[in-house]
């Protein structure tokens, strides 16, 4: 691989590494999904074609990579590390279009809590650069087997206990995951 083509791979990497990082940080505060199920099984399907996809646009470079005696685990890390960072890409985007194109008229469901908890990962931007997410957890509406999860602004993390009754204001979603438009928290 050539100078020029390693700097232009380099220089492209940096700005989708920072695209992905502005993407993150507006999916963190807009259009979530809520229902656990939609999330894993996203981040699945996201993550398989992602690898596929790669495989397909790198197999060649991969190929001039171990023509050139680079070590195969290099090449197999470099690749892993390109393909997760393109589901994530591929699933902020779905997530992203789901909400912003949705046309769906906002549905009120209530809601009780059934846990809360928080998590270094998923702060909304607006909390600050280094704070924490705070959740809480409850039966989805149509399957109550099936777990939901809201992102909750720190003032009221401890207002919210156990029990405690929640309006949702949710919209269908362009792809048919339901995301939060607007929530309340229901006095008792």
């Amino acid at each position: 691989m050539t100078v020029k083509k390693f700097g232009l791979i380099l220089i492209g990497s940096i700005l989708f590494v920072m695209l992905l990082v502005a993407e993150y940080l507006f999916c963190s505060v807009n259009y979530r999904f809520i229902r656990m199920g939609d999330l894993w099984t996203t981040d699945l399907i996201c993550q398989l074609l992602a690898a596929g996809f790669c495989y397909w646009v790198f197999g060649r470079l991969m190929k001039e990579a171990f023509k050139e005696k680079i070590h195969l685990g290099i090449v197999l890390t470099l690749f892993l590390i390109l393909s997760s960072l393109l589901g994530c890409f591929f699933r902020l985007t779905l997530q992203i279009a789901n909400g912003v194109f949705d046309t769906s008229n906002p549905e009120t469901k209530m809601v009780v809590v059934s846990s809360r908890d928080s998590s270094v990962f998923g702060a909304s931007i607006e909390e600050g650069l280094n704070s924490i997410a705070y959740y809480v957890h409850f039966s989805d509406w149509d399957d109550k087997d099936k777990s939901c999860e809201l992102l909750i602004p720190y003032s009221f993390y401890f207002e919210v206990g156990l029990g405690t009754n929640v309006e949702l204001s949710l919209k269908k979603g362009l792809f048919g995951f339901p995301w939060v438009e607007d929530y309340r928290i229901m006095d008792e």
